[in-house]
């Protein structure tokens, strides 16, 4: 038994609580059950059908990548989808048009780290899932890997890629990186971009039940364990909590148990898919973290990124203390 420190042995025992034997997990909702279409305005639903239809002839193209802001879009569900719904949605989406290379972008995770989704044998998608990491945001990760992205598997054919985010300055800089990195005979060719909000929307008109094909069970878990220990958080300290009012810290929880997941779930076996194995081994070279050279590290606290004010900072700490006395 490996010795450690005091408050090591106190974050390990939070973490197997949040861990539940196979029979619990089957139970967890996965679905929210948060749904847009009572609100939806007919012109809304027109935007909505003009944006997917853009997406359906997207995916018509022979290298279609999808790179989302995994973060920017829950904004844009009013953090009502936790990270593995998110994923599940869009699996469902991806597979019903025909997109099959996915990546979503995640802010936070202790680690600079990338995985596959797994997916059940039905399922033609090929998902990877990207976490920036302590030092870097999503959109710079986002801006760093398009060029990646479209050398490697798209032949530099920057209309083979779509990004999702309502981030202004993140689609200019994407812009721009693609007018940069055209080839220099030919008219510069813009990737797909985007909107979360309308992204969301299209989203909303898919599954919505928990039946997405994706092999989220532990994901949903411990992420749904976390979740609920904001609520008992709240409660102590006699405040209100308000899912759709989500903070920065508590984003960093998410991440970090989304994370740790696929080190509880992995299995050393190859990847299946050739753009997940060949992408996470490229993101290897660049310095991301994967299962398969990764050790899950239980009695690690959750930490969050500098950038965090102190009031974040503050919360992030107590809410460890927390987590160790449960």
């Amino acid at each position: 038994m490996v010795a450690l420190s005091h408050a090591g042995i106190l974050v390990l025992i939070w973490i197997s609580n949040l861990v539940s034997p196979e029979h619990d997990i089957l139970r967890l909702p996965i679905a929210s059950g948060f749904s847009l279409k009572e609100s939806k305005s007919p012109t809304l639903e027109r935007a909505a059908a003009k944006a997917e239809a853009k997406l359906r002839d997207f995916a018509k193209k022979e290298n279609a990548i999808i790179v989302v802001d995994g973060n920017n879009v829950r904004g844009s569900a009013k953090f009502h989808w936790n990270p593995v719904e998110v994923h599940g949605r869009i699996c469902s989406f991806c597979q019903g048009i025909g997109i099959s290379k996915v990546a979503v972008v995640w802010d936070h995770g202790i680690k600079r780290f990338a995985a596959s989704i797994p997916t059940n044998e039905t399922v033609e998608l090929d998902m990877v899932v990207v976490f920036s990491g302590l030092t870097q945001r999503a959109d710079n990760v986002m801006v760093k890997e398009s060029a990646h992205l479209a050398k490697s598997f798209c032949n530099e054919d920057w209309a083979s890629l779509c990004f999702v985010t309502n981030d202004m300055g993140l689609q200019g800089r994407l812009i721009k990186r693609a007018n940069a990195n055209s080839p220099k005979m030919t008219c510069p060719r813009r990737p797909l971009l985007m909107g979360s909000t309308r992204f969301v929307e299209i989203l909303d008109s898919y599954h919505n039940d928990g039946s997405y094909g994706c092999g989220i069970d532990k994901e949903s878990c411990r992420v749904y364990k976390a979740q609920k220990s904001f609520e008992k958080f709240a409660k102590l300290r006699e405040a209100k909590y308000n899912p759709s009012r989500e903070k920065t810290w508590q984003r960093c929880v998410l991440g970090e148990e989304l994370r740790r997941s696929y080190l509880c779930s992995y299995q050393d076996t190859e990847f299946s898919n050739i753009f997940s194995s060949s992408y996470i081994r490229d993101l290897e070279e660049r310095g991301y973290l994967n299962p398969s050279v990764d050790d899950i590290e239980e009695g690690l606290a959750i930490r969050g990124p500098p950038r965090l004010d102190k009031r974040q900072w503050g919360m992030l700490i107590h809410y460890n203390q927390f987590m160790q006395q449960m």
